[in-house]
């Protein structure tokens, strides 16, 4: 037996890591929420830099906990689809860079991506499954922007936690559709993990990393294994083929067991055109 905590305190000791060295853990949003505490330790100035993500390996034991439950997809992930049944697990690290624009200058870094707020909300409802009306979600969403200091119509596409589910991905849609109202038809929404599985508590840094990308590029990635929406959904989501466009502000989302919701919003930094794919 490994404590979760293992990794994070190996690589201070690899890296000489003399700051906090924290090892979040909220399940499938702990990726997520890494990344918006190191926003938040550099704001009170309790560190410059942090090296923030997520890695998951999997067991025996996590394989048939989600077994159990008839989470796991009988052929394809397909987020958002008509016929999704289930995820895929997948295995993984993903990792970034986060520091101050005082460091990132001091180094002569000219940052081009910034972590820019982020939200956790619980939905206090049940131990595995989702709050179906999508309110802890959408809490965390919304505490993000407020948090960026981003309005509602200031945000280009939403990366969402799109599971492949089918309770995940319906109260995403009702997360989304009442966190943007009239704009949701309008919105990109792009999910990855139709490509690369459930990477667990890895996840929400894959995707921070995706939609830093999808900022600095101006394309995003397609929701792979989604075909046939899901009728009723309302939201765009990005499919088929990938979406090129001038992106500035990302809003990337997470969920998890016990209800446990966080947000992070990413946005292209002032002065700092699109680069060419």
């Amino acid at each position: 037996h490994v404590p979760y905590y293992a990794l994070a305190s190996r690589m201070a000791q690899e890296l000489d890591i003399r700051g906090p060295v924290i090892s979040p853990s909220i399940a499938c949003a702990s990726g997520t929420q890494a990344v918006g505490m190191a926003l938040e330790l550099i704001r009170r100035g309790q560190a410059d830099i942090f090296v923030a993500g997520g890695a998951e390996t999997l067991c025996d034991f996590v394989v048939s906990g989600f077994t159990c439950l008839r989470a796991t997809t009988s052929s394809t992930v397909r987020p958002f689809d008509a016929h999704r049944d289930g995820l895929q697990l997948g295995e993984g690290a993903a990792v970034l860079v986060v520091e101050s624009a005082q460091h990132a200058a001091a180094r002569s870094f000219d940052a081009d991506i910034e972590v820019a707020g982020t939200g956790l909300a619980g939905d206090a409802s049940h131990m595995t499954r989702p709050a179906q009306d999508g309110a802890g979600a959408a809490r965390a969403m919304r505490a993000a922007l407020a948090d960026a200091g981003v309005p509602i119509d200031g945000v280009d596409f939403v990366s969402a936690h799109g599971t492949g589910t089918v309770y995940n991905d319906a109260m995403e849609i009702a997360a989304i559709s009442s966190l943007f109202g009239e704009r949701t038809p309008h919105l990109p929404v792009s999910a990855v993990k139709g490509a690369l599985g459930h990477t667990l508590g890895a996840a929400g840094a894959f995707e921070a990393i995706v939609c830093a990308r999808a900022l600095r590029e101006g394309v995003l990635p397609p929701s792979a294994g989604c075909e046939e929406l899901e009728p009723g959904c309302r939201l765009d989501i990005v499919r088929g083929q990938p979406r090129r466009g001038d992106y500035r502000v990302a809003l990337s989302t997470s969920s998890a067991f016990a209800g446990n919701n966080a947000a992070i919003v990413l946005r292209r930094a002032p002065g700092h055109p699109r680069q060419a794919a």
